[in-house]
């Protein structure tokens, strides 16, 4: 029934429009010249156009009311909705280096060793990760980390079985290095909850040929059985097949929410957190004079376009300043247009920091700097999300970041001089993190409008936070030194000092001896 009522709400909202517009087209005059031409029911050609616009805005608003499914607004860095199940598919990817290696370990298994029953435990735990897998992409992630954690748990588990065999074998046992081999490999399935999964992956893989060539040189000691360096063979291709397809499906971590009938984004909202002294317009101010700043610094250290570009994204930090000023004073917009002209000044700041980008071009020599800016300075437009709270998709960006983060260690981790380059890297990563945690506190569902807020605030604001941030410091201090002060046995008290309450565990003081003796 709701069904049907909702096809003939469309119905009559586009008979309407249609015949609205009809109206206007035929009151048109035949030329194209609206300066000579004017509408027979319209005074003027600018009454003709508001009666348009005001058109338009009734049909939007009425179809804001017209109940219909909401699309899963995704950043463009996060994956396209997919119609297959993520873990399953994962499993037809492993599954036949699995097979092989599994004949491979039931052959070399028997009452001298246990490696067929690690192998079992391993194969659990690819199980697991094939359901953390399939969850995942189901829902959107945890910005909690204990929630996080919990949802790893049954995956930890299962690879700290596999790793329980190498930690009870003797260190003169000639299957030693299978054990601790296929421990390694278990390690290797936490890539979900590295950082840097491709770098995780590639340590790994390096880590398990390690103790493969030492199978292949024990080959005397094995018995001169070729089934070993088939075993060696078969797990460096199980190694190489999960890195392949952590490279390929998950570079920048595991991902999160895009199955098909998954949660929408931001439909569990993150815990509240509440901070004291917390001011919607000197919090951002703290904001740019701390963390942009910083950023700015390693900016101009690196000059050429990099710095051109760093000025141009502090325009955007002023002008969303702005725009939370003139907030703090207005009614929230009643529809998405109006909130997007009153965005409109920081969009066109974006687009000028994303021009520095194009007009450099593909070969430049900080081009990697200035692709990583076009993408975070993204993260500024969370006032105008839909379907998705502005925390989430302030996460759902930091997230798609890592991978430019892994590519800066990849390239200047090693390079004479790529300290600078880390630097600033860490700088806008820090910036990124700590505008997160901005909007976490004062815009976790929808930006703040109306609350009254004043610029003229914003100085007894900061000092609030700065006197409140010394006596945290303060009782830390004093914290600290009552721990250092203390030693085991020891008793303090105002009236007594110090004393060694092992000498006398039943008394709080020796009483003093009489003056007549």
């Amino acid at each position: 029934m709701a069904q049907a009522l909702d096809v003939g709400v469309v119905l009559k909202l586009t008979e309407w429009s249609v015949g609205c517009v009809e109206s206007i087209a035929r009151d048109r005059c035949s030329t194209s010249d609206l300066g000579k031409s004017v509408p027979k029911t319209f005074g003027n050609s600018k009454a003709m156009f508001n009666k348009l616009d005001a058109s338009l805005n009734k049909l939007e608003s009425v179809m804001n009311k017209v109940p219909r499914k909401k699309k899963e607004i995704r950043t463009k860095l996060a994956l396209e909705e997919v119609d297959y199940d993520p873990g399953e598919m994962f499993l037809k990817i492993v599954n036949p280096s699995m097979s092989k290696l599994k004949i491979l370990c039931d052959k070399i298994g028997n009452d001298e060793n246990e490696v067929s029953e690690q192998f079992d435990d391993l194969e659990v735990a690819v199980q697991e990760l094939s359901k953390l897998i399939t969850f995942a992409s189901q829902v959107p992630k945890p910005v909690d980390y204990k929630e996080l954690r919990k949802a790893c748990s049954d995956l930890v588990n299962a690879a700290a079985e596999v790793a329980e065999y190498k930690d009870d074998v003797s260190a003169r046992d000639p299957y030693l290095n299978h054990y601790v081999s296929m421990a390694e490999t278990a390690g290797a399935l936490g890539w979900v909850v590295s950082p840097a999964p491709v770098k995780h992956m590639t340590d790994y893989k390096r880590i398990v040929s390690i103790y493969t060539e030492n199978i292949l040189a024990s080959y005397i000691e094995l018995g001169c059985d070729p089934i070993h360096s088939e075993y060696s063979e078969a797990l460096n291709e199980f190694v190489a097949v999960l890195f392949d397809y952590v490279e390929e499906h998950h570079p920048a971590g595991l991902k999160w929410n895009y199955a098909k009938g998954s949660t929408p984004l931001g439909y569990k909202a993150a815990k509240t957190i509440h901070v004291e002294n917390a001011h919607v317009l000197g919090d951002f101010v703290e904001l740019m004079d701390v963390s942009l700043e910083h950023y700015l610094y390693w900016s101009k250290f690196l000059g050429d376009a990099v710095y051109v570009q760093a000025e141009k994204f502090a325009d955007v930090f002023a002008q969303e300043y702005v725009m939370l000023q003139n907030a703090q004073s207005k009614q929230r917009p009643s529809s998405m247009a109006e909130m997007k002209m009153l965005f409109m000044p920081t969009m066109h700041e974006i687009s000028a920091v994303m021009q520095v980008t194009d007009n450099a071009g593909s070969k430049h020599r900080l081009g990697l700097h200035l692709r990583l800016m076009a993408d975070a300075v993204g993260v500024l437009t969370w006032p105008i999300v839909q379907d998705i709270t502005p925390l989430n998709y302030v996460a759902d960006i930091e997230s798609g970041l890592k991978t430019y983060y892994e590519k800066f260690e990849l390239q200047y981790g090693r390079r004479i001089g790529g300290h600078f380059h880390l630097e600033w890297m860490r700088a806008l990563k820090k910036l990124v993190y700590d505008l997160k945690h901005y909007v976490h506190v004062h815009h976790e569902h929808d930006m703040e409008f109306g609350f009254g807020k004043k610029a003229s605030e914003v100085p007894d604001a900061l000092k609030k936070k700065e006197v409140s941030y010394a006596l945290d410091q303060l009782k830390k201090k004093n914290a600290a030194k009552r721990s250092k002060s203390w030693t085991a046995g020891e008793v303090k008290g105002p009236l007594y000092g110090k004393r060694k309450a092992a000498k006398h565990p039943h008394r709080r003081f020796k009483p003093k001896e009489s003056s007549s003796k």
